[in-house]
């Protein structure tokens, strides 16, 4: 069914760029399909489905657009890095695209190619309490939970505490079968060290003002989550405390 949904549409009917919401609702519908097959198939049908569009400009822009808000956007509930990274290379691959068009795609695409799970962790360190330094580094040969966090973030207290209480996640962390290196992207010093107490001993928590110019990590929205295995290879990117408890249990 997905692999077949778009054979019956005519998107050169330009009714479709005026119906947005129309056509809004069959995308969200192919999605929602895509979360259901293997995910090299949907990766090969989005990619299918916007190199389809190459002659048609005006659905193709407007597609991307759609892409980019359900599968990139972090609160969508679509989101699909591997669907997100197809869009991109199959719109880039189109022949004849205005310059103007392309500069923010290429970038994008750059930024998703980075870290993503396969690839050797990008090492990434910063200051801790006492002055010193620890980074991802510090760790090889341990599993490690990299957390990208704000103080003070509702979201980023909710997963940390949900991290600290979970039966999987929890007694790993204890025992140092499992290492945390939370990482505060910012350089608000008072505010870092005015949280600081709110983490448990074990973890590592450090201060690291240059991961946004750096751009080793690309950080959108906090908290972000990776899992990192033994040998710094990445297995999580970007997952739900939710999501990296279910891979560990």
């Amino acid at each position: 069914m997905a692999g077949h949904y778009w054979d019956s549409v005519d998107l050169r009917d330009t009714l479709w760029l005026t119906d947005t919401a129309s056509l809004e609702q069959s995308f969200a519908t192919w999605s929602w399909m895509l979360q259901h097959v293997p995910a090299r198939d949907a990766s090969r049908m989005v990619s299918g489905f916007v190199s389809g569009l190459a002659e048609d400009r005006g659905m193709l822009y407007k597609v991307m657009s759609m892409a980019e808000s359900y599968y990139d956007d972090p609160n969508s509930p679509y989101r699909a890095e591997e669907l997100w990274i197809s869009a991109l290379e199959a719109f880039l691959a189109v022949p004849g695209l205005p310059q103007e068009r392309i500069i923010r795609p290429e970038w994008q695409l750059k930024s998703a190619m980075k870290n993503r799970p396969g690839t050797t962790a990008a090492d990434i360190s910063g200051y801790l309490p006492n002055g010193g330094r620890a980074g991802l580094s510090d760790f090889r040969g341990k599993t490690v939970i990299l957390l990208f966090y704000e103080p003070g973030c509702p979201e980023c207290a909710r997963t940390e505490r949900y991290i600290r209480q979970s039966p999987v996640l929890g007694p790993a962390i204890i025992t140092g079968r499992i290492k945390v290196l939370a990482v505060y992207p910012g350089d608000d010093r008072g505010l870092w060290e005015e949280h600081l107490p709110e983490f448990p001993s074990s973890w590592t928590v450090v201060m690291s003002p240059d991961v946004y110019s750096r751009l080793d990590y690309v950080v959108r929205a906090t908290p972000t989550l990776y899992l990192i295995d033994r040998s710094g290879t990445v297995l999580l990117k970007d997952v739900s405390a939710e999501t990296l408890e279910a891979y560990l249990r």
